[in-house]
């Protein structure tokens, strides 16, 4: 199962929020794109998967936490969605624009990631994040997307998002 949260992209946003979107129905609709970002989050397998009591959110642990403290507070209730124990959730920013917010479900700490334009895909059993999906990028605009729309790859590492340059 790959995890989508975007933005419509389109004049008009008409629609911020999560999308669970099974890899079959995804390669029906582009094959090619299907199963490359399936490999690549494949790649880069989450360690051990968390299972136990999610902590609190610990708004100490960033300077931004107080300020999306009910955006955290409503994302910490959910199970962990990403590198087997951080819980991902974005909300939107203005047009085009997405903040990224990760939370250890163990610990309660708190991570800012980079802002998304065109959403971000993610699995539990995964490190990686990818920022403004080629599947979404095409969804949205086909063979001509504009230039300043770029699809950016992180890797979970330890405590922070690092870019991987080639993944």
């Amino acid at each position: 199962m790959l995890i989508f949260q975007a933005l419509a992209l389109s004049p008009m946003l008409l629609f911020t929020g999560t999308l669970a979107v099974s890899a079959p129905a995804l390669a029906e609709s582009n094959p090619a794109l299907a199963k490359s970002s399936k490999a690549l989050l494949g790649k880069y397998p989450a360690g051990r998967l968390y299972k136990g009591r999610r902590s609190a959110v610990d708004l100490r642990s960033h300077k931004d936490a107080r300020t999306f403290s009910t955006r955290l507070r409503t994302a910490a209730k959910n199970r962990p969605n990403f590198a087997g124990h951080m819980i991902v959730t974005s909300w939107g920013c203005g047009t085009a624009c997405q903040i990224i917010a990760l939370i250890d479900a163990r610990t309660g700490k708190v991570s800012f990631g980079p802002t998304a334009s065109a959403g971000i895909a993610h699995r539990l059993t995964s490190r990686l994040l990818i920022v403004n999906p080629p599947e979404t990028i095409a969804e949205a605009y086909g063979n001509k997307p504009p230039g300043w729309l770029k699809t950016r790859y992180y890797i979970w590492k330890g405590e922070r998002l690092v870019v991987l340059k080639h993944p």
